[in-house]
């Protein structure tokens, strides 16, 4: 005889009688026991997709930040090789104001150097003052 046969049973049972109460504390307690576990399973499973999405979103922010100094750096070489082929070698100076050079400002620089007369007024004109 399995649980259900036997709560089955004594369901005619007196709501007061142990015969009656046994069966349905065991219910009871069955019932609980399937809605932690559920409860636990699903609080697991949300960790789990919580985790995934937590890296595959700092894979994606990380990819992007490292793109973004990536080409700001590979922008800084490129003008610092024209600047130097250009107008000769740079003073320290006018590197430090290179280095620190904002994205938008690397752009006018690139096109400043088209027409400048000297590596200070390129910088100049991207709004480099070193």
């Amino acid at each position: 005889m399995d649980i259900d046969e036997f709560i089955l049973e004594h369901e005619s049972l007196d709501k007061n009688s142990l015969n009656y109460l046994i069966p349905e504390l065991l219910l009871r307690r069955c019932k609980k026991v399937a809605e932690d576990e559920g409860r636990a399973e699903g609080n697991a499973q949300g960790r789990a997709e919580g985790r995934a999405e937590g890296r595959a979103e700092g894979w994606v922010e990380g990819r992007a930040e490292g793109e973004a100094i990536g080409i700001a750096q590979g922008r800084y070489q490129t003008l610092k090789l024209q600047l130097e082929a250009r107008f000769g070698p740079l003073p320290e100076q006018l590197l430090s104001g290179l280095a620190c050079a904002k994205p938008a400002q690397l752009e006018r620089l690139a096109l400043t150097l088209l027409d400048a007369a000297s590596a200070e007024q390129a910088l100049n004109a991207a709004g480099l003052r070193p």
